[in-house]
């Protein structure tokens, strides 16, 4: 195809500037929306901005950002501008439909009240349901005040101020008929998991012990559990157990439930039932080692025919074209696999499609970068392989959804970061879909997160969130002995779900290919080191 070739050329020529041809080759995705938004960064007309957005796979904020700087249309630039108003120029700001854009929640927590009771004169007319919410916020009884209004600004009040906010307004004893109107609407799903989460809420969480969930969703079943647990409840958290297993449809949700109902009760039929689990997840491993049962359908290698291909591991567009061809693989279509990724280089795709067609029951444990990392401890080679598994599963023309790049996702702005660290000039972002660099690059960046943080899943949990959010979450209380259920209390309450299933499944990583090793970890040593009789980070 012809986009393939321009995007050979593209990748060629590190230095060279994205044309609007270049992008209206391109096959809407993701990966064109990174290229969208590197066009967008250049030196070009209106109209070529606006032929490059309209092509636009999803709209973030970095490409409308971007495009507004290039833009001639006056009401998306002035939309822009209202959306990005500071909170101290808000009070500024005339229009009502400007100040709707310009203003949240969270940055109305930030107001004082004068300032918001002006804000509320000028929406009132034209947005009253947004005027309810900020004069709830402008009230000095907010929590009074949403009581005599109506459950939904409760609810999108609740979800949408920040943690600080939550906890000098809100931890109160909700009523009972009250918390009967919240639960026939499905934003209280994520209340719940904020109110759980925040060991600080709770006399709210309290009050919610004992709701009725059998209309709620598998997520909020689990934190009742946990939450019933925290206030001694097991006969109660086996019941929201109970629910939560039904509800839930992912294997790793359900492993995870019969992992706490082995916590709670020591009953052996749940271990067992971990065990003959095809899944291969930190509950697994946690029956399967203390079983003494060996791992099931794990492979560290995947055989090749180290035939010809005409396949390019840099272009992301040739990935995508098999992803587009790979939802449900058959027999058929594995043998094509088998002749596309037919070297070396190509075993980590070969080992995705071969994980697909087993629907998920054939487990690679790769090990492809052992010419780059060689000199590095065990300990460091595991933990890169198993964050690279995580990540892209060691496939280097990755591009995510926010623009990080390669077998080590790394975000564009921490890869400029590096490159000065290691003095390795980017000449182009697209350098970032070498393997090599982009292992050298995390190397290089673990050896920043490791300085701080003394385990793997807090290094996961930096990796993927940021170490200042890891070190807040560390600060606020978890993972200190103070409970019989940590460290894996904390593991779940984590309330960034994203960074929470993240961080488990790097650790699940982690302990398998330190497994492959003739000196494997010691999984006791590995875990009570998450728990410490204080933290101090």
């Amino acid at each position: 195809m012809k986009y393939i070739l321009l995007v050979l050329i593209a990748l060629d020529s590190f230095a060279s500037p994205i044309t609007i041809e270049f992008i209206d080759e391109l096959e809407r995705s993701q990966y064109k929306d990174y290229y969208i938004w590197r066009y967008l960064g250049q030196n070009i007309t209106p109209t070529q901005a606006r032929r490059a957005f309209e092509q636009t796979n999803r709209v973030n904020n970095k490409i409308l950002y971007r495009y507004a700087k290039k833009s001639d249309d006056k009401y998306l630039v002035k939309d822009v501008e209202c959306i990005k108003t500071d909170i101290d120029n808000i009070t500024d700001l005339k229009e009502a439909d400007c100040i709707s854009l310009a203003l949240t929640p969270y940055k109305a927590t930030k107001l004082s009240s004068s300032a918001l009771k002006q804000i509320l004169i000028k929406l009132k007319k034209s947005y009253p349901k947004e005027a309810l919410l900020y004069k709830a916020i402008a009230s000095s009884s907010p929590f009074s005040e949403l009581l005599l209004e109506d459950e939904e600004i409760f609810l999108k009040l609740f979800n949408s101020v920040g943690s600080k906010y939550r906890r000098e307004h809100f931890n109160i004893k909700l009523p009972a008929k009250f918390i009967k109107k919240l639960i026939s609407h499905k934003e209280f799903n994520r209340s719940i998991k904020l109110i759980t989460t925040d060991y600080s809420l709770d006399i709210i969480a309290k009050s919610i012990l004992e709701i009725d969930s059998t209309n709620l969703t598998h997520h909020s079943n689990f934190f009742l559990a946990l939450n019933a647990l925290r206030y001694k409840n097991n006969k109660l958290s086996l019941k929201y157990l109970k629910i939560a297993k039904k509800k839930a449809w992912d294997k790793m949700d359900i492993d995870k439930v019969s992992f706490w109902q082995y916590q709670i009760t020591k009953e052996i039929k749940y271990i067992d039932e971990l065990n003959n689990s095809w899944a291969m997840n930190f509950y697994v491993i946690y029956a399967n080692l203390k079983s003494k049962k060996p791992f099931k359908n794990v492979y560290p290698d995947i055989k090749v025919s180290h035939g010809k291909t005409t396949f390019n591991i840099a272009n992301p567009f040739d990935w995508l074209k098999e992803l587009k061809n790979a939802k449900n693989i058959d027999f058929k279509q594995m043998q094509h696999y088998k002749e596309v990724f037919a070297t070396n280089e190509l075993k980590p795709h070969l080992a995705f499609m071969e994980t697909r067609y087993s629907k998920y029951k054939k487990h690679y444990l790769l090990r492809p970068f052992e010419d780059i990392i060689a000199n590095e401890s065990k300990h460091r080679k595991a933990l890169i392989y198993a964050l690279a598994r995580q990540e892209s599963r060691f496939i280097p023309a990755v591009i995510s959804s926010s623009y990080a790049m390669g077998v080590m996702q790394i975000m564009p702005f921490l890869s400029k970061h590096l490159s000065q660290q290691l003095k390795e000039p980017l000449k182009d972002l697209d350098e970032m879909l070498d393997r090599k660099k982009s292992v050298r690059f995390a190397n290089k960046h673990l050896d920043f997160l490791e300085h701080r943080l003394k385990n793997p899943l807090f290094i996961a949990y930096a990796y993927n969130g940021g170490i200042g959010f890891t070190r807040r979450y560390l600060k606020n209380g978890k993972f200190v002995a103070h409970n019989d259920y940590e460290p894996f209390m904390s593991m779940e309450m984590m309330g960034n779900s994203q960074s929470r299933e993240y961080g488990k499944k790097v650790l699940a990583n982690y302990i398998l290919y330190r497994a492959l090793d003739t000196e494997p970890i010691d999984f006791k040593v590995l875990i009570d080191s998450l728990v410490s009789p204080y933290q101090d980070f």
